[in-house]
This record gives C-alpha cells, structure tokens and sequence, in this order.
C-alpha cells in the first residue's frame, strides 16, 4: 500500500484492519462509495458535498456505520430528487 496513509509494513490482518480503521484514505473512500452506492449513480454535486460531510460524520463517529446510514437519509441528496438528463 504505497503511497498511502497506511504505507509500511505490517503483522498480519489484525494490524492491517487497525491501520486502515484510522485511514483518512479509507475514511474518505468510504463515504464516496456511500453516497454512489445509496443512490446507484455517478457522483453529481450534491452528491459530493454528502461525501465530504459522511467523511466528517465517520471520523467523528469512528466509522459508526449506522451513523453513516443516518446521515444519509437525513440528507438533501436523499429526501429530494434531482433531475440529471
């Protein structure tokens, strides 16, 4: 995993899953796929302005993923439809 925030060497699955529990990287990676994944399409705008606030909401709930699912329902992304021809 070079060139990431979880490079170097590790022991085993144990310590990789600690790693990559505090990983902005993975932190961040989580919240795209989130949003893409909720809404089974390609990020639009709103959509990555919910990333960026999941990717707040993970790290502050230490990757809580109920929190994360909360989150997003309660999003402008979720409770309204937008067009995108």
């Amino acid at each position: 995993m070079k060139g990431t925030d979880v490079d170097g060497k590790f022991n085993g699955g144990v310590e990789l899953a600690q790693r990559l529990a505090v990983s902005a990287m993975v932190r961040q990676c989580a919240a795209t796929h989130a949003a893409r994944y909720t809404f089974g399409r390609d990020a639009i705008a709103t959509d990555t302005q919910l990333a960026t606030t999941l990717d707040t909401q993970i790290g502050a709930s230490g990757m809580d993923v109920r929190e994360v699912l909360v989150a997003i329902t309660q999003s402008a992304s979720f409770t309204t439809r937008t067009f995108v021809p």
